[in-house]
């Protein structure tokens, strides 16, 4: 009821206040969850009973639902802190960033296995504990136990991996001198500006290793699955064992007489979405390149809106995947921003 109460009121609040705790909640609703994916990495699949692999399905979803909550709000309360931080405009702190930097973490260790497992050529270590990684999020994808072209890759990768180590010395001194800072602040304004540090870094602690968990469901939940395509595989429900991540979880329990149809159909769809490349950032609304967009400009018509004309006469507007080519490539923060704001429908007129 806590963690629901503080999630009516926004982790704003708590940030502020002081009264959440990222180390204190990892040692309360951790251990239990972490157990429970234990137990189910370690059983086998094969012998269960439908009814008991689609209980395992959900229950797989619900921690899903879990960790991704976890991932979410440490995520928010760090960047909260760091966001009221740079509110407060410290004196000699110019990048309140760094004070939420520099924390080891299950991620850090996969890159020292990785190292490891590049210089020695055992990867046996390295895929017990991490064969789980995915290639993103989504359960589509093989493992990295499953792929040996992505082992391939990572071994690749790991040899010009910087050492994680050395990335935590650079880190933690460059935290060191911001922290400096901030004690050093009197006042209201320090007293505020430490209660937040305090909060969100001991959220900003655990953020990786929620990841690393929520990527652990992922895996689990691909498992589970793949073990249901294989069965309508085998009774020629469907062609292929993969085919079943083309399908709803509802489709995929009640195997419909046309979902080879709709896999091949699903199958397209995902191919052509596939080639779609989003652009580098997404203009102001003021930007006559939203004109040119058809879906803008019936989403004027219909809202009676009006179509701008170009400045100066005789000339056009160019089209936006056209104008996205001849633009500068902008900044990580600029395309962070713009990232943030957009919306998945068109924005109302003005």
């Amino acid at each position: 009821m806590g963690r629901c109460r503080v999630g009516r009121r926004g982790p704003h609040r708590g940030v502020a206040t002081g009264t959440i705790d990222g180390h204190r909640r990892t040692r309360r609703a951790w251990p239990r969850r972490l157990r429970l994916l234990d137990r189910l990495e370690s059983s086998t699949l094969d012998n269960l009973p439908d009814d008991q692999l689609r209980r395992r399905a959900g229950l797989l979803l619900s921690e899903l639902g879990w960790w991704w909550w976890e991932v979410s709000w440490y995520a928010a309360a760090a960047i909260i802190g760091e966001s009221l931080i740079a509110r407060l405009r410290l004196p000699g702190l110019p990048d309140p960033a760094v004070l939420f930097r520099g924390n080891d973490s299950l991620l850090l260790d996969a890159e020292r296995a990785l190292r490891t497992a590049t210089q020695t050529g055992d990867t046996k270590g390295y895929m017990a504990r991490f064969g789980h990684f995915v290639e993103s999020a989504d359960p589509i994808h093989p493992t990295l136990r499953e792929s040996p072209d992505l082992l391939t890759q990572h071994l690749a990768a790991g040899q010009s991996v910087s050492h994680a180590d050395q990335y935590l010395t650079g880190t933690r001194k460059q935290r060191a001198e911001a922290e400096d800072v901030v004690h050093a602040v009197r006042g209201a304004r320090g007293a505020l500006a430490r209660r937040a540090l305090k909060v969100g870094q001991s959220y900003a602690a655990h953020t990786d290793d929620a990841v690393f968990h929520f990527q652990r469901v992922l895996a689990l939940i691909r498992a589970t699955y793949l073990q249901l395509g294989v069965r309508l595989a085998r009774t020629r429900r469907l062609s292929h064992a993969d085919d079943v991540f083309y399908l709803k979880a509802a489709e995929a329990w009640a195997a419909p007489a046309n979902a080879t149809k709709l896999v091949a159909q699903r199958r397209e769809e995902r191919e052509w979405h596939k080639k779609l490349v989003p652009p580098p950032s997404i203009p102001d609304l003021s930007d006559p390149a939203w004109i040119r967009e058809p879906r803008m400009e019936n989403h004027l018509t219909s809202a009676g809106g009006q179509r701008t004309e170009p400045r100066y006469p005789g000339t056009q507007w160019p089209s936006y995947p056209d104008r996205l080519a001849r633009q500068p490539r902008p900044s990580p923060r600029h395309r962070q921003t713009h990232h943030r704001t957009a919306r998945l429908r068109p924005p109302p007129t003005r």
